[in-house]
């Protein structure tokens, strides 16, 4: 039974109402709060680590959405790595170029000299203050705002450690912490501030802090978040209630949810939750299948499902509901295998055989902390979460042989995930999967992926026609509708369904997808009255290299694409592009053959 407390919280800054009649927050611009954590030449270590700790522990423990709170980025004036006190050396992720935009940003102290004598680097906080939420200062971080003119000079020149200071100033968007561990009680203020007073106490208990927010500050907090609607700061409830076991009080507030708004699928999710921790499975079985309906809760709804009829003693449903939860994308096998409630099926041949559906069992060589992170990344992606996943597998990877395909298969799953922005996490995965392709075989469209699935299969040789081995197929495409990411920019380095395959021993390579789609938009770069010359084809770029570094490059079209025409198929011969036939097998699977000959 998934026991996580985390309730579907609705958090946008705009368009509150809407989402809260149960509309898909993913389509409707639901974010996470981005934060980023200077680091400079001589930071103070605990001024940087300390905001960024009690950060990190919000957004695990309050995830919205199963989305975090934050995500948190590191920044600097430039890319070099940068000397910390103490000899500690940090790479910043971005710099003051590239970072993207800053909902939160926090300057630590130390040797702050070198960024109030950088004017760009000064002129970058301006720019940032403007749009942020909160840009707050630790120690003398305060010296950067004077100098941005965010706070007045004499404040600025104030070192923070009087008798009588306080440990934190609130100036509205502007927080100002004292020396060092002040860090923390800025950071928890800043909790406070977005996320209510009750998500910052939860943190500072979990870090064994002893919080003592400021008197002049108490006051002003709530219990639940500003930035939510009531909904919102109900489901806020839930979380506190359901990480202190109060499952009566999780089912209260969700039957007041599922009563004023039947499509409140997190909703349904947790009052089935909570009448199944209640041991009220009779009545929890229902609700559970109800909450199944809702694509986003449809994987965790189904395994809980299949928990409730196991406890039932009723296997066959258990066993074929665990095995619907596996076909919606649960491979959270791990927690299957030491969930209790699966007692009365573990030893049924038949639940082994799902288990093995849901991915390899650890290996005695791989160490527990990689395979503990590959049980996070999978249980992220059991859930739809592909962008929380990739952190965790990247991690993973580091404790995996390069044979061991098992982390990378989750990898190439996650990024694939239509919620996964173009950052540095999607940009390491690529780099992952270039580095170690699969051996024979790659999938590039995630389960439930939209469009016709399509299987694509081919033998590369050299020029005297004999098989080559280790050749790396690398392959992207757009999906159904002729987009490469969500963003719908022709942006074919971060195509979203992209894989690398090196052939095997017979110099084989297959990869499974769905059949792209055209550009829906057609070509700028020719005169309107161009007729169907406008109108690209589908098609998959494919780049062939050998181990010598021999390589080749082309575009598979369709041979059945209506936008196939007379232009178009004389373009693909003149480029020497195959245009491919297709087949569908019985379970509507579409089958192609593209060999490739190196010369």
């Amino acid at each position: 039974m998934i026991q996580a407390p985390y309730a579907s919280v609705v958090f946008v800054a705009i368009g509150v109402g809407a989402l809260a009649r149960g509309e898909d927050s993913a389509v409707r611009g639901f974010r996470t709060l981005r934060v980023g954590i200077v680091v400079h030449e001589g930071v103070e270590l605990l001024d940087f680590s300390g905001p960024t700790e009690v950060l990190a522990q919000a957004a695990e423990s309050s995830e919205i959405d199963d989305v975090p709170w934050f995500e948190i980025v590191t920044v600097a004036p430039s890319s070099a790595k940068v000397l910390a006190f103490g000899d500690v050396v940090v790479e910043p992720r971005f710099t003051i170029a590239d970072c993207p935009s800053l909902d939160v940003l926090v300057i630590p102290g130390g040797a702050t000299q070198v960024l109030e004598r950088d004017e760009a680097f000064v002129r970058w906080v301006v720019e940032t203050s403007k749009h942020a939420k909160v840009v707050m200062s630790v120690c003398s971080g305060r010296g950067v705002l004077g100098k941005a003119g965010l706070i007045e000079a004499s404040e600025a020149a104030s070192n923070g450690r009087g008798a009588g200071d306080p440990r934190v100033v609130d100036h509205g968007s502007i927080v100002v912490a004292g020396t060092i561990a002040c860090g923390i009680d800025g950071a928890l203020h800043v909790v406070a501030k977005l996320l209510g007073r009750k998500s910052a106490e939860s943190v500072a208990a979990h870090m064994n802090y002893r919080w003592q927010p400021e008197p002049t500050l108490v006051d002003s907090y709530g219990d639940w978040s500003p930035l939510l609607d009531d909904r919102g700061r109900r489901l806020q409830e839930i979380i506190a209630d359901g990480r202190h076991g109060d499952w009566k009080s999780v089912a209260e507030i969700a039957r007041q949810l599922t009563t004023a708004n039947a499509d409140d699928g997190a909703a349904w999710y947790q009052l089935g939750l909570a009448l199944h921790m209640q041991g009220k499975i009779d009545e929890a079985v229902p609700i559970h299948e109800r909450a199944a309906a809702f694509p986003d809760r449809r994987r965790t709804a189904l395994y809980n499902l299949a928990c409730a009829w196991s406890i039932k003693g009723d296997a066959e449903k258990s066993l074929d509901t665990l095995g619907r939860a596996i076909d919606a994308g649960w491979r959270g096998r791990t927690m299957a295998e030491k969930d209790a409630d699966f007692a009365a099926v573990r030893a049924d041949a038949r639940f082994a055989k799902l288990l093995d559906r849901m991915g390899e069992a650890p290996a005695a060589s791989r160490p527990k902390w990689a395979t503990d992170l590959l049980d996070r990344g999978r249980e992220k992606l059991a859930i739809g979460r592909g962008d929380l996943a990739l952190e965790s597998l990247l991690d993973a990877a580091g404790g995996f042989p390069d044979d061991d395909e098992t982390v990378r298969i989750e990898i190439q799953r996650a990024v694939s995930r239509p919620e996964v922005e173009v950052n540095a996490y999607s940009w390491k995965a690529r780099r992952v999967l270039a580095a170690h392709p699969f051996r024979g075989r790659a999938t590039l469209a995630p389960a439930g992926e939209p469009g016709e699935p399509l299987v694509v299969q081919g033998t590369v040789r050299d020029a005297s026609g004999k098989p080559i081995a280790g050749v790396v197929v690398h392959v992207f495409q757009t999906d159904a509708s002729g987009l490469y990411t969500r963003e719908g920019t022709i942006d074919e380095a971060n195509a979203r369904l992209a894989g690398w395959i090196a052939t095997d021993d017979g110099g084989r390579y297959e990869f499974r997808s769905v059949r792209p789609g055209g550009y829906p938009k057609p070509r700028s770069s020719v005169p309107a009255n161009a007729g169907d010359q406008r109108w690209v084809p589908a098609h998959v770029h494919v780049a062939v290299t050998t181990p010598g570094g021999a390589s080749r490059r082309f575009e598979i079209v369709f041979d059945d694409d209506p936008r196939m025409t007379p232009y178009w198929r004389q373009w693909a011969k003149d480029n020497d592009y195959p245009a491919i036939a297709l087949a569908r097998d019985e379970q509507g699977v579409l089958h192609g053959t593209c060999n490739v000959t190196l010369r």
